[in-house]
This record gives C-alpha cells, sequence and structure tokens, in this order.
C-alpha cells in the first residue's frame, strides 16, 4: 500500500548513482541546524536531555557515522533547508556520533545498536536494516517519540519535524484532559502521517467511543484515517466498510473525494494480499487453490479500477471532485493500475512459454506505456516535481531482450540491448547527465549483451564489456555492487570456462523444456527418465572427472522438485518424498538448493503429503 496511500514518510531508498549525483550538488559537512555543544562535564547528549526537561521542550537526536554518504546527504541537503532549520529551533538539537564510546549508554537506551550504515537496498528496492544515520526525536520527559532511518527528502523531514511536535503538544494536553475527542482524533491522524499504525488506531478508535456522530470535534475524517490504520493490519473488509460508511454519509463533500481515493486503495491491497496467496498456494501445489486466489487478484484490481475510475466520471459531464488533490492523485493512481493490469496479461504470455509471441506482446506494452507516460508528463501543471518513468517499462524492456535469447535471436537481442543502455545507461551520460533509475537492471543487461556477443563470436567485445561492468576502481561505476558483478569478472578470468558455461546453458535450457512437454502430456515415466538424465549431466554439487556442476542451480533444483513429482504421480511415494526431503534440508551448507523455490515446494509437500496426492491427481 506504500504507493497507493499517501503519507509523510520520508524515507527514500536511492539507487547508488543517483546518491552520487546527490551528494556531488550538496554542500557536504555544512549545516544549518543550531545543534547543541556540551559546556561542562556532561556529554552533548545527556545534556539535551536534562535541558528537554527543564524547558518542556522535545529533542532531535542526529545519531551518525563518519564517511558515510546517507550521513553527507543529512547534512549537505537536508540539515541545510530553511524549513528544516526553522521547524528545529522549537528542539533541543544534538549530534551523536555512533561509535564513540563516550555515545554508548544513550545508544543502548535507545536500542539504536547498528553495525553500519544503513543498507541502500534490500531485494525489493526498498530501505533495509536499522542501523545508521538515524534521527531520533524524543520527548522532554525522556521517552523516544518517533526515528528515522537514513536519509531524508528536505521537505518530507521538515513536514516531519513540525508533526512531531504536535504529537509531543497533544500527548501533553491529553496528559491533562484524556477524554477530548478533538485531541485524540488529531493525535490518531498525525500517527497515520507518520506510519505509526498501532498506536493511531488505539487512539481513532478511543475518538470515536467518544464521539461516534463527529459532533464533538473528531470530525469526518476520522473514520477514513482508522480505515488506514486497520487497513495497515491486514484488516481489508473493515476498512472498505468504514470508507464505504464516509461515502454514504458526506456525498459531494471533500470527504467524499478522500474516501473514494481510499477506497481504491483499500480494494487494490485486497487484491495484493489474494496475489501473494497465489503464490503461496501455487509454492504449496494447491493449483486449485492458486487459481482461485488470481482470480479474487483480479476481481480486486478491477474493483480498484472502478473505484478510481469514479473521478473520470461521465463522458461531457465535469468529473466529481476536479481539481482536487485526491483528483490528481486518483487519477495518477488509475493509470499506474491499469499499467499493473496490462503487464501481468503480458507475463501471462510469457509463462506460456513461447518467446516469439511473448516479444510481440511486451513490445506493445512498452510502446502503449511509453504513450501513455508522455501524455501524463504533457499534462502535468508546470512548476510540479517531474513524473517518475514506470518501473513496468524497464521491466518490460529487460524480459525482452531475455525472451529474444530464449528464442536464439541473439543478433537481435545485441541490437535490444545498446538501446536499452542507451536509454538506462549504467553511469551518467549527456547533457544533462542522464542515469538508469535501476542500476541493476541496466549491469543486468549489459552482462546479458557481452553473453550474446560471447555466443556470437565476439569475445573480445563480449570480454571488453565484461571487464568495464566488473571494474571497481570506476567510482561512478554502480555494476560491482550487483548481481552481475561476479559472473562478469568470472567470465573475464576465464574465457575457456565461460564458453563452456554458456554450451551447458544452452543444454539445460533446452533439457528442461524437453521435460516440462513430456510432463505436459502425462508421460511420467519418461518424464522421470528426462530429469534423472538432466541431473546426471547437470548435478548439483560437482561430480566425476573432470568434475562438472550445472551451469544453472535453480533449473537443477527444480528438476529435481520435478523428479518428485513425477515419482509421487507414478504411485512411488517414498521415491518421491526422499527426493523431496533432500531438498527440503535445513542446513545451508548441506543444501544447494536451500535459496530456490524448490526447497519451500518440497517442505510443502513434505508437511502434507495426502493433500499433496490430491491436488496432483485430483483424488
Amino acid at each position: 500500500m506504500a504507493t497507493v496511500l499517501r503519507s509523510s514518510r520520508s524515507l527514500v531508498s536511492l539507487p547508488l548513482t543517483s546518491l552520487a549525483l546527490l551528494i556531488l550538488g550538496c554542500a557536504v559537512g555544512r549545516s544549518d541546524v543550531a545543534w547543541l555543544q556540551s559546556v561542562d562535564d556532561r556529554q552533548p547528549w545527556q545534556l539535551a536531555l536534562d535541558l528537554a526537561q527543564k524547558n518542556r521542550r522535545p529533542v532531535m537526536a542526529f545519531v551518525y557515522i563518519r564517511n558515510s554518504q546517507l550521513t553527507d546527504l543529512m547534512d549537505g541537503g537536508t540539515f541545510t533547508n530553511k524549513g528544516v532549520s526553522e521547524a528545529s529551533k522549537r528542539f533541543q538539537c544534538v549530534r551523536v556520533e555512533a561509535f564513540r564510546p563516550e555515545n554508548r549508554p544513550f545508544i543502548d537506551r535507545y536500542e539504536l545498536g547498528g553495525v553500519g550504515e544503513v543498507k541502500i537496498h534490500d531485494e525489493n528496492g526498498q530501505m533495509e536494516g536499522r542501523t545508521f544515520p538515524v534521527t531520533v526525536f524524543i520527548s522532554p520527559t525522556g521517552e523516544p517519540e518517533h526515528m528515522v532511518y537514513g536519509f531524508a527528502i528536505p521537505q518530507d523531514f521538515a513536514l516531519m519535524v513540525n508533526q512531531v511536535l504536535e504529537v509531543v503538544q497533544l500527548r501533553e494536553a491529553l496528559a491533562k484532559q484524556a477524554d477530548d475527542p478533538k485531541s485524540l482524533a488529531r493525535l490518531g491522524e498525525l500517527y497515520v502521517a507518520l506510519q505509526r499504525y498501532e498506536a493511531g488506531r488505539g487512539v481513532l478508535e478511543q475518538a470515536l467511543r467518544l464521539d461516534p456522530d463527529g459532533k464533538l470535534g473528531a470530525g469526518p475524517g476520522a473514520r477514513l484515517d482508522l480505515a488506514v490504520a486497520v487497513l495497515a493490519a491486514g484488516e481489508y473488509d473493515r476498512a472498505t466498510a468504514l470508507i464505504a460508511e464516509e461515502i454514504a454519509r458526506f456525498p459531494g463533500s471533500e470527504v467524499d473525494c478522500k474516501a473514494h481515493y481510499l477506497l481504491g486503495g483499500a480494494l487494490l491491497a485486497t487484491a495484493d494480499a489474494s496475489r501473494q496467496q497465489a503464490e503461496r498456494l501455487a509454492a504449496e501445489m494447491d493449483d486449485r487453490g492458486a487459481a482461485q486466489a488470481r482470480e479474487a487478484a483480479q476481481l480486486g484490481r478491477r474493483q480498484a479500477e472502478e473505484a478510481w475510475r469514479w473521478f473520470e466520471g461521465a463522458p461531457g459531464k465535469r468529473a466529481p471532485c476536479a481539481d482536487t488533490e485526491w483528483s490528481a492523485t486518483a487519477l495518477g493512481c488509475l493509470a499506474d493500475l491499469r499499467l499493473e493490469i496490462a503487464y501481468q496479461a503480458a507475463q501471462e504470455v510469457v509463462r506460456r512459454g513461447d518467446p516469439k509471441a511473448a516479444v510481440k506482446v511486451l513490445r506493445d506494452f512498452a510502446a502503449q506505456a511509453d504513450a501513455d507516460y508522455a501524455d501524463r508528463v504533457k499534462k502535468q501543471p508546470p512548476g510540479q516535481k517531474p513524473l517518475d518513468e514506470p518501473a513496468r517499462i524497464i521491466d518490460a524492456l529487460l524480459t525482452i531482450g531475455k525472451q529474444l535469447m530464449a528464442a536464439r535471436e541473439y543478433g537481435e537481442a545485441v541490437g535490444h540491448w545498446r538501446r536499452f543502455l542507451d536509454r538506462y545507461p549504467t553511469q551518467p551520460k549527456g547533457d544533462p547527465p542522464k542515469v538508469t533509475p535501476d542500476p541493476e537492471a541496466s549491469c543486468e543487461a549489459a552482462f546479458l549483451m557481452g553473453e550474446c556477443l560471447f555466443r556470437l563470436g565476439k569475445r573480445s567485445e563480449a570480454l571488453d564489456l565484461w571487464r568495464k561492468l566488473a571494474d571497481a576502481k570506476n567510482r561512478a561505476n554502480p555494476c560491482p555492487y550487483t548481481p552481475s558483478a561476479g559472473p562478469a569478472a568470472a567470465a573475464v578470468e576465464d574465457p575457456d570456462g565461460t564458453a563452456k558455461w554458456l554450451e551447458d546453458k544452452t543444454a539445460i535450457e533446452a533439457a528442461f523444456r524437453a521435460g516440462k512437454d513430456l510432463m505436459a502430456t502425462g508421460k511420467y515415466d519418461e518424464a522421470a527418465t528426462s530429469w534423472r538424465q538432466l541431473l546426471d549431466r547437470f548435478p548439483l554439487t560437482l561430480t566425476g572427472n573432470p568434475p562438472t556442476v550445472t551451469p544453472d542451480a535453480q533449473i537443477s533444483c527444480e528438476a529435481s522438485f520435478l523428479l518428485g513429482e513425477c515419482l509421487f504421480r507414478l504411485g512411488k511415494r517414498d521415491e518421491a518424498l526422499a527426493q523431496w526431503q533432500k531438498l527440503a534440508e535445513p542446513d545451508k551448507k548441506k543444501n544447494p538448493c536451500y535459496f530456490a523455490p524448490a526447497r519451500g515446494k518440497s517442505a510443502a509437500a513434505l508437511q502434507d503429503p495426502e493433500g499433496t496426492l490430491k491436488r496432483l491427481t485430483g483424488k
């Protein structure tokens, strides 16, 4: 829901190259915030806590490490912002260097123990880890009020500082008068804006118990804020009911506009939960349950589309809520949702295993997505932040290149990868400098382009490309920090081994398709033989003389799992369970398939063999 429901969350996750460019534009080390300095034998943080209690002013503590990109960004970009420096004047502001021994009591008191700089990305592109830097907001009584990890956009940070200050003030007021529904509703609204949903839920429910009709100060927005809080807890039906109630109570009002926007978000969250359930059921080999969950996800997306389409209005008539922030945001979400629906439809073609058909559908999708994005940019009011290109465009273009390679159209794939890297360069290029929004995707494209060149006999060109990709000495190069760097470096070190690896990769992909085709036609005995031959030729661990190993562990792991499925279908239950038992080995050092989807599917099959038999045979 982070992409659907707006909030004041100020954490950002930026690609490494974008961070580098941003640092270049910052006055690193300069800060306009008035940081407290110690005037006696107390550490600055202790002085800040003492003064906070004495003067009834909250503390803003910036806990940092030296020689950190994110620390430099906060110092040179966020703390120099006029709005931030103004808002900070109402706090006791102090800097705390994380790893200095004298600051350890502060780190321990607020449970800030970390091991280094906050990570830029996890596998989903989001901020990961609770380490440094971190900005801690502390009440006058010394209790932690709010924390922000990593770098924060200046405008968002200034808003958040003011919100935290109001939270502190409201809590002090409610300590004197706990049954004020207006203050409770406002506190809940702020908690939701700060993404502290559980805390927000508690005070909003209390406000509505005291003022169910909103006549004593809670106001009509309290139920909508509560809907967001319960939605974050996964209570989709209750959230939808709360929103529908407000739509019925306030037709034609601004509350109605906000409610319709949130309704679309709640329905989309429901659809996403169904999608995740479908993935889990598919991993457990419950094809029927997975199909039902996928249908529920599709229904939820259509319902969300209908909710947001309300903002478009009837043809020839003025659209409801026109020129409001809710309309602009909902219409943007509607465009993104339609793009996602089209992308998922294209992915269905990819899953059918026809690369040429997939390339055609994905090209059509990318062309339409480009046109829609250009139209949205053209219609954007002047002065607004430029719209980001939809991430699904780069996803589609990456998949097109892979499908061309699957079809063995390596010459055409090289041209595609060249165009891809011209559009999404791994390093700043052009004037003004252009850089990829997704370094991992662009680095993968560069590696795959090298593979195509190598397969076409252009070995020196391929090795030169891989050498540049793995070059860690070039500080503007993000690729050494992506998964493509290791294979590129290995290819440069052993070109002959690379040639053998590519030959084996082609062979294992062909063998895997052959085994799947046999299973699709019900020839499980022949398929079992095919899987055994594949695993003998491409084992998961080094075997034979000379020693050999699979060029693609994911394929070999999946083949091992499918061998178990064939045996199970053939009534050889003990053999099947033994096969899956090896895949489900919990010790990652002993299990080469520990991180493969086949491990989870095997564990699920072992947990419920009778259910597995029923799902596979329908009996």
